[in-house]
């Protein structure tokens, strides 16, 4: 009899402390800040959405990011695989938030760019696996198409940091735009040494 009166006090209490229909709160893994500035839980259902997909593909980059670790020891056609996930999932995001209001506009901004970030390095990844087992003219088509996705990829980055107004949300885009001037760097400087016609 106690833990039924219990298992009801508790039914009752969650009840009123979360009103019938009534929303839960969204646990934001990465974008907090961006969402929090466009409007947070109070963004119209399209919008709301939107921004979980963003916030969904910027967790789960995580996972090829670890990978990329130098401890993780993790090959590079692994990598390239891996990497195929985040540009659809970038890709899909992007639409999504072009799609809603104008006030996700830096968000759709944001995952277009973080797209052209990925597709860039899995190109990239593509050209090293054609290096790696000496085919030389295989990486150089690679590494060429590696460079138009970086040209796409900084296109993509201009003006996103200065979409966003507040500290926290501008230090996400930001850190976004360190990551795509490293891995443009990177190619622009793996495609000189091929010396590729």
């Amino acid at each position: 009899m106690h833990r039924f009166v219990l298992a009801l006090t508790l039914v009752l209490s969650a009840a009123v402390a979360l009103p019938a229909g009534a929303a839960k709160p969204v646990k934001w893994k990465m974008l907090g800040p961006m969402a929090a500035e466009v409007g947070g839980e109070a963004l119209a259902d399209d919008d709301l959405k939107a921004m979980k997909a963003a916030d969904r593909c910027a967790n789960a980059d995580k996972t090829w990011m670890r990978a990329m670790e130098p401890e993780q020891l993790t090959g590079i056609d692994e990598l390239h695989e891996m990497l195929a996930a985040p540009v659809t999932c970038w890709s899909q995001a992007a639409k999504k938030a072009g799609k809603a209001s104008e006030s996700l506009a830096p968000v759709a901004a944001y995952a277009g760019a973080q797209m052209a970030y990925s597709k860039t390095l899995r190109e990239y990844m593509f050209a090293l696996q054609a290096k790696a087992i000496g085919d030389r003219l295989n990486a150089c088509k690679r590494f060429k198409i590696a460079i138009a996705e970086a040209a796409k990829a900084t296109e993509a980055v201009e003006g996103v940091v200065d979409g966003f107004t507040t500290v926290e949300a501008k230090t996400i885009a930001a850190e976004q735009a360190q990551n795509i001037k490293g891995v443009v760097d990177t190619v622009a400087d793996e495609f000189s040494t091929q010396k590729c016609n």
